[in-house]
């Protein structure tokens, strides 16, 4: 985040944690901190959360085992991370400190010391996040779990582990509420921030993480941008239900507002979905457009400012396949508008068109798309 505007970064804008905190609640922040900024003393405290546990930087969250991590302000370093034969990537086996296995074990102790009292956990979790290249770009678990016979690549089989690893640490923590009686007081919501990420397992086909959906991370093709968001609330929603209104993160703010009774801040355009999520679809508030999505129609600009719109019917075409923008002048004009009009009038407006550091990396991601697009085969490239 080092050469973001010193205008736009810190951002002075409520923050998740100063909301809950402010309606009552115990706040507490585990994994990844924040947005990935290197932050000072006493900064997560002044964004909101009374406990806080994990990285200070993207970049370190590549590590899962670290030599070091920040609790409240304080570095911990992890001695037995140092040793070559925990450093190296692949399975690890038991030795060391694996920091996912921890954060999950604070979070449970954290929910046991606050029990009598209301409480939120944000937990942007490093699972399943690659590693940087320059450490060994394999994935690190402790073990291959349930996979070492499988007939499937090592890449795959690091990446599946790591997987059922974090559907066990949800298990745990949802009996832990069971067995604290407050299974029943508790709202999760678990998603993801982004599409598949399938460089973590070399590119394969094998788990179609996508599924018919076109592109993935990094890209606004349906297959970087849909995610699912799985909320649980027994006795108050109703399970195995499947809502098709479209919403995005920051809607999440204004609905974590909402069910904690209190306002969501004035500067976010996000909306509450408790209607849906209580079964009142009737009563739900929408977005005149997201991303830009309008209805069945989706409009996607991929580059700079001056490329094409393309433009999808997503009831008919959930693929992206069939760019129907010739047929449509109409509503790319329309969209082109909103496009430019979220430019107009913004604090971001001075650091509009990007400048040409960044505009290269859009053009390399252009590259990556390509490739992926046509099925190249890596081991040649």
């Amino acid at each position: 985040m080092k050469d973001w505007p010193k205008e736009l970064w810190p951002p002075k804008e409520t923050k998740l944690g100063q909301v809950m905190k402010r309606a009552g609640y115990k706040t507490a922040q585990f994994g990844k901190l924040e947005a990935g900024i290197p932050m000072g003393p006493g900064m997560m405290t002044k964004h909101g959360w009374d406990y806080w546990f994990g990285f200070r930087a993207t970049g370190a969250a590549f590590q899962y085992y670290p030599v070091e991590l920040w609790k409240n302000d304080r570095k911990i370093i992890f001695e037995a991370n140092k040793a070559e034969d925990v450093r190296k990537p692949g399975i690890v086996g038991n030795r060391g400190v694996y920091s996912q296995d921890l954060f999950v074990e604070e979070i449970l102790r954290f929910i046991r010391k606050n029990k009598d009292s209301p409480f939120f956990i944000y937990f942007p979790t490093q699972i399943p996040h690659g590693r940087s290249p320059r450490d060994g770009a394999q994935i690190q678990v402790p073990d291959i779990g349930p996979y070492e016979d499988r007939d499937w690549s090592y890449l795959e089989k690091l990446y599946a582990a790591m997987i059922t690893r974090l559907d066990n640490h949800i298990g745990q923590i949802i009996e832990q509420l069971k067995e604290l009686g407050l299974d029943e007081r508790t709202i999760i919501f678990f998603t993801s921030d982004n599409g598949d990420e399938n460089s973590y397992y070399g590119y394969t086909k094998r788990f179609e993480a996508t599924g018919p959906l076109r592109g993935k991370k990094r890209f606004l093709y349906e297959g970087g941008i849909r995610v699912p968001m799985i909320v649980r609330w027994p006795g108050q929603i109703k399970p195995s239900q499947v809502s098709n209104l479209p919403w995005a993160g920051w809607d999440i703010m204004a609905t974590l507002a909402d069910l904690a009774g209190t306002e969501k801040p004035g500067h976010t355009d996000g909306i509450s979905v408790v209607p849906t999520l209580l079964g009142r679809p009737d009563q739900q508030k929408h977005h005149e457009y997201l991303y830009v999505r309008m209805g069945k129609w989706k409009g996607i600009r991929f580059g700079r400012i001056k490329e094409p719109i393309e433009l999808y019917d997503l009831s008919q075409d959930i693929g992206e396949k069939n760019n129907l923008a010739n047929d449509h002048p109409e509503i790319i004009e329309q969209m082109d508008e909103i496009m430019r009009k979220a430019r107009e009038n913004s604090e971001y407006t001075a650091f509009w068109p990007l400048p040409k550091h960044r505009l290269y990396n859009v053009k390399w991601d252009k590259w990556i798309f390509d490739q992926l697009e046509k099925g190249i085969d890596w081991d040649k490239h």
